[in-house]
């Protein structure tokens, strides 16, 4: 039995009907889900990564949510050099088309913490590629690996230039999305699933993305419990649009971390 073989047969002895009805409710749009749940989806990633894991990459059914999330865990956990992985990311990103493979992977890859110069290159690129979810991984990637005093201006920053008049967001179409060559990543315009139509909504609107709005508003509440100043000095600048400015507040106001006099006063930053 080959590893593709393998990892199939795992995930359909794994699959769960009740579990897969309870996550497609979460992950709107999707309906190529088998239901395994994700720490079986990890096991069977570190088997993979310790294994044929060419191969697998090279065959994995991206029409599958759970192989899908599958490529991108297996790019984290396998053992390959620099140039490599930055490769086969370069392949992984585009195919993301939602937002539980994006968040799930990009806890994963811890080895951008090594070498963090060239990935926050990477994510870079992926910021500006205008795709709603490259750029939900680049604010989750940095929220995940880079939330420390040294990049909390790069990534407010960055978070500013979402929000300016003349940011543009691609329309998603005219391709079947499921495969991309790594070498023409960010220029390739990719129909992505559970997406498409708040992509388009949004470039019609000129506004960022939804998915991206709530990664903006969940990285911000993460760099308020580290940096609560510094990061409401930010909140203060106005630069959000009115929806992540509020989403922003609210979950702050949510965590158990900050303290009841700072949710207080935060309610009337709101919008």
């Amino acid at each position: 039995m080959d590893i593709l073989e393998w990892t199939r047969a795992e995930l359909l002895a794994f699959a769960e009907d009740q579990y897969k009805n309870f996550h497609q409710s979460l992950v709107p749009g999707l309906t190529s889900m088998l239901g395994v749940r994700m720490p079986k989806c990890r096991e069977i990633a570190r088997k993979i990564a310790k294994d044929d894991w060419k191969s697998f990459l090279a065959g994995a059914d991206d029409g599958c949510y759970e192989e899908l999330m599958l490529r991108g865990l297996v790019t984290g956990y396998a053992k390959m050099d620099l140039e490599t992985r930055a490769k086969y990311m370069a392949d992984f990103v585009p195919r993301i088309n939602n937002w539980a493979v994006c968040d799930c992977c990009c806890s994963t890859f811890k080895f951008m913490r090594r070498d963090p110069e060239y990935w926050l290159n990477f994510i870079r690129t992926c910021l500006d590629g205008g795709r709603e979810f490259e750029v939900r991984f680049a604010i989750v990637c940095m929220m995940d690996h880079f939330l420390e005093e040294p990049y909390r201006e790069l990534q407010f920053e960055a978070y500013e230039r979402i929000f300016r008049p003349d940011s543009l967001w691609e329309k998603i179409g005219g391709t079947d999305g499921s495969k991309t060559d790594g070498n023409s990543r960010m220029s390739s315009v990719l129909e992505n699933s559970g997406s498409a139509d708040s992509v388009s909504a949004a470039a019609q609107k000129n506004e960022a993305p939804f998915y991206i709005r709530m990664a903006v508003a969940w990285a911000l509440s993460s760099w308020y419990v580290r940096f609560p100043q510094e990061t409401e000095a930010f909140l203060r600048k106005e630069t959000l649009d009115v929806f992540t400015h509020n989403k922003t507040i609210q979950k702050i106001r949510e965590s158990y971390r900050v303290p009841e006099i700072d949710k207080e006063r935060l309610k009337q930053l709101k919008r």
